[in-house]
């Protein structure tokens, strides 16, 4: 198999070798930062809430999409893995210290 040749771009080459999600979580953390990763997750989290208007839901998305992102993505995506557990568990929290 050829490679693709290489445009001096690190992106633009993942993205020619078909690494997508790899690409856009570099450009997203090289711009960002591990801040960017964290008001992500809190956006997601947030409008998970306020649209169901309970904590359940959002806090067992969070709990078993950290989960599985730490059996199944390669070890880059750990950071974002750890933000979702803890997102989950100040949602177990909160619901514990609600009443």
């Amino acid at each position: 198999m050829v490679d693709p040749p290489t445009t001096g771009n690190v992106y633009v080459d993942m993205l020619a070798q078909g690494r997508l999600i790899e690409a856009a979580y570099y450009l997203f953390i090289d711009y960002t930062g591990d801040l960017g990763i964290i008001l992500f997750f809190f956006t997601v989290f947030s409008v998970l809430w306020l649209m169901s208007e309970n904590m359940v839901i959002p806090t067992v998305v969070a709990i078993l999409l950290g989960g599985l992102i730490f059996v199944i993505a390669p070890a880059y995506l750990q950071y974002p893995a750890y933000v979702l557990v803890a997102f989950g568990l100040s949602g177990v929290i909160y619901r514990l210290f609600k009443k």
